[in-house]
């Protein structure tokens, strides 16, 4: 989530599954890869819908709970290299 007044970043958590794929947000709330999670000839499970995951539908807040709400799939994938 980013400050419409300045663009910094506020919050940075993922809103489908667990994004096992990094290790977590930097300052500016951009994804630190997991290195662990690259493709592998054995594969690699990682939590990221194949279709990806993005907010393409439009977010919210609400008021009541103070919380901003995004719609988002939430699925697995088998990722590898031959």
């Amino acid at each position: 989530m980013l400050d419409r007044a300045n663009g910094k970043n506020l919050a940075s958590k993922p809103f489908t599954g667990t994004g096992n794929w990094a290790k977590g947000s930097d300052a500016k709330g951009q994804p630190i890869p997991d290195p662990d999670k690259e493709p592998k000839v054995d594969g690699s499970s990682i939590d990221m819908p194949a279709m990806g995951a993005t907010n393409w539908q439009a977010p919210s807040y609400s008021p009541q709970s103070e919380s901003p709400l995004s719609n988002g799939p939430s699925s697995y994938m088998l990722e590898g290299r031959q």
